[in-house]
């Protein structure tokens, strides 16, 4: 598990709302270890899940910097006593 995932406010929020769903759901599980084991199953998924969405977030705040610094390099090398 990422461990930098737990220091996150939203992360945490969403599986404080997720594990009573998830108990909801093992209610019919007689053995404990077999409860936790759907609980580690689920915290697994939604984990990989989040980080997914939290990796395109970052790509795409990359490439708006990346776009940004390009475009005032390219102003720059045009005029470069423009903004001294």
């Amino acid at each position: 598990m990422n461990t930098t995932l737990l220091a996150t406010e939203e992360y945490k929020k969403m599986i404080n709302d997720k594990l009573p769903i998830w108990l909801e759901e093992a209610k019919d599980l007689k053995d404990r270890r077999s409860i936790w084991d759907w609980i580690k199953f689920n915290i697994r998924n939604d984990s990989i899940i989040f980080s997914k969405r939290l990796l395109q977030i970052r790509q795409k705040r990359e490439k708006e910097v990346t776009a940004k610094y390009e475009e005032s390099l390219a102003a720059f090398q045009v005029n470069p006593c423009a903004n001294t």
